[in-house]
């Protein structure tokens, strides 16, 4: 019993900071005028015969009207209004799990965007150049990052109950649960924008560089998000340039397990080695 208590008094700051980090990120889902309890009663006769909605102001009161599910063809992540720290979280695998579990006081939908990766992986680095800027496009979405390799406690649990078989894995969620896995090719800035407005009601707050204008081809606006790959996200990998290009090592040895495969085929077909009966001249 002593030794319970020695280990609960050891793990409670940790598990108090994990908790108080998540809930300043997610401070617009718990104020306190986030209450459903002042808001006026409408008529339901006329919300179901006349289908006419009444002239809430506040989201937390329209949030209780009823909706159509599959009337809802994309998520809604407007609702809660902008995040206060609309920046890039790097979080630990405890700190997302946790995150997982909040919801907004009065049942408003709230969105996030995740980004598992992996310090080693190449393709991680290109995703991991610009995603920084996704979170001061979208002021209504927390944007967060988690190394899905790292050596944490609960990084098995969170692969193995969220699937993630490889990195970079990029993932729209709404309220705490996955809804789309983006699949755009890594790098393409561009496509991954154009996810985001497709899924949800998500609009773009700031401009951002567009793809083809990287190379300074195109005039860009005074207020545009600069490109910044030297970010912390970015900073944190373990990569040279030299490796971001092909395997030569892989490459080889692929063409030699290929020509062993021949090989066996031809021996097969043979029915013996080809080169058995061949006659070298002495």
């Amino acid at each position: 019993m002593k030794l319970l208590s020695f280990l609960f008094l050891l793990f409670l700051p940790l598990i108090s900071s994990t908790s108080t980090l998540v809930q300043d990120i997610l401070k617009p889902l718990s104020r306190a005028e986030n209450s459903t309890e002042t808001c006026p009663k409408y008529n339901k006769f006329i919300y179901y015969s006349l289908k006419q909605c009444p002239n809430f102001s506040q989201t937390c009161c329209s949030s209780r009207l009823p909706f159509d599910e599959d009337y809802k063809s994309t998520l809604t992540c407007t609702a809660i209004g902008n995040f206060p720290n609309n920046s890039l979280h790097l979080l630990s695998s405890d700190e997302f799990l946790q995150m997982t579990k909040e919801r907004d006081s009065c049942g408003r939908p709230w969105c996030m965007l995740s980004l598992f990766y992996s310090k080693q992986c190449i393709y991680s680095a290109k995703v991991a150049d610009r995603f920084a800027e996704l979170a001061l496009m979208y002021p209504n979405m927390v944007v967060v990052a988690v190394d899905a390799a790292a050596k944490e406690n609960n990084v098995e649990t969170l692969i193995s109950h969220y699937g993630i078989a490889a990195t970079p894995v990029i993932v729209l969620w709404e309220n705490g649960y996955p809804r789309y896995k983006v699949t755009e090719t890594p790098g393409d800035f561009d496509s991954l924008v154009r996810v985001l407005q497709q899924r949800s009601d998500l609009r773009p707050a700031r401009q951002w560089i567009k793809d083809a204008c990287i190379d300074g081809e195109c005039e860009i606006p005074a207020d545009v998000i600069p490109i910044n790959k030297s970010n912390v996200l970015r900073q944190s990998f373990n990569l040279d340039e030299y490796k971001q290009t092909y395997d030569w090592y892989l490459i080889a040895a692929s063409v030699a397990l290929i020509i062993q495969g021949l090989y066996l085929i031809e021996i097969k077909r043979q029915e013996g080695i080809p080169w058995k009966n061949f006659n070298f001249g002495f």
